[in-house]
């Protein structure tokens, strides 16, 4: 039993550690690219499969705006896994232009249109008997 509990356990072992190979990122490539062929490549190079603005349409876009996809447009739950500068870093490799500092440096706006005022306590709460209204 001995002998079997640990030939399986090395058996998982080596299935979970033989496809996690870290692979070398090519220095002669801008961070850009490599960003790019490592998180994005998978679906903007093979558009037909994946139905994904390809490489080459992406290219003629300004960087601005794919920054912008990136940051707060379609493609933002992507952007969320990959840092800031990478996004930069990816718009400015695919797009036309660098860019803008004032994109760069924007703060996003809290939600508009909510009241400010003071949250009154519904009838029910008052009498504090244990029910929500649910």
């Amino acid at each position: 039993m001995t002998y079997l509990k640990w030939w399986g356990m090395g058996i998982c072992f080596f299935l979970l550690t033989g496809g996690c190979q870290v692979k070398n990122p090519d220095t002669s490539l801008s961070q850009g690219e490599q960003v790019f062929n490592t998180s994005c490549a998978g679906c903007h190079d093979t558009p037909e499969l994946t139905r994904a603005i390809p490489k080459a349409a992406m290219e003629v876009m300004k960087a601005n705006d794919i920054f912008i996809s990136l940051e707060r447009g379609p493609m933002s739950f992507q952007g969320l896994l990959i840092r800031r500068e990478q996004r930069i870093a990816v718009a400015e490799y695919l797009g036309q232009g660098k860019v803008a500092a004032e994109e760069v440096n924007r703060k996003l706006l809290p939600p508009t249109g909510y009241c400010s005022g003071k949250v009154s306590t519904l009838r029910f709460q008052e009498r504090n008997n244990g029910w929500n209204g649910w």
